[in-house]
């Protein structure tokens, strides 16, 4: 079954409060069986997610990529459906971009600078999170031209994935951490790109 099917299966589980079983197979892993009651669907980046309670780690939150489905989703019988608590997935989506909580993160003030007009004027139509703000306007600053913006958000691989998007049209300024996670980033590609001797 195509993934794009899958869709209205999970949007009639969530509505009817119906509990499901099927084959999942996350990337690198072994395929395994999953009961899961849905609870939430999601689209990141042209990929579809279902975030529900599951019979595996992490049970709450359980987040599954529908194209890693693999074969027919069942439903299942003589299981009480688990729903989210009200406005759980609000909460759960409100201080990160896409749909990943990394271990240990914490929602932090980034601060990043924009390295061209057209850029700080494409980030100010197009923000990268809800919470961005102009923290400075895009202009001369101490003999550079430059301007800022801020967000108070959990540095997730999303955020690092849309800044490097930008290349070299974005910096990172705060905090260090993520500024070196990038910069790491960065010194990785450069050695794969570096001309053989």
């Amino acid at each position: 079954m195509r993934f794009i099917d899958l869709l209205p299966v999970f949007y009639k589980a969530i509505t009817n409060r119906q509990v499901l079983r099927f084959s999942y197979q996350p990337f690198g892993q072994e395929l395994f069986s999953l009961t899961f009651h849905p609870q939430f669907l999601k689209e990141y980046n042209g990929r579809w997610f279902v975030l529900g309670e599951a019979n595996r780690e992490p049970y709450h939150a359980y987040n599954v990529p529908l194209d890693r489905i693999v074969g027919e989703v069942n439903t299942v019988e003589g299981i009480e459906y688990i729903p989210a608590a009200k406005g759980f997935y609000q909460q759960y989506f409100r201080n990160i971009i896409g749909v990943t909580h990394e271990k240990d993160a914490k929602v932090e003030q980034v601060v990043i600078r924009t390295k061209s007009e057209y850029l700080h004027g494409l980030l100010l139509t197009k923000p990268l999170h809800h919470s961005q703000k102009e923290i400075l306007p895009f202009g001369e600053h101490n003999g550079q031209w430059y301007g800022e913006v801020t967000l108070t958000i959990e540095p997730n691989r999303e955020l690092r994935g849309r800044i490097l998007m930008y290349g070299e049209g974005l910096e990172v300024s705060e905090p260090l951490t993520l500024r070196e996670q990038i910069r790491d980033v960065i010194k990785k590609q450069m050695t794969q790109y570096a001309d053989e001797e």
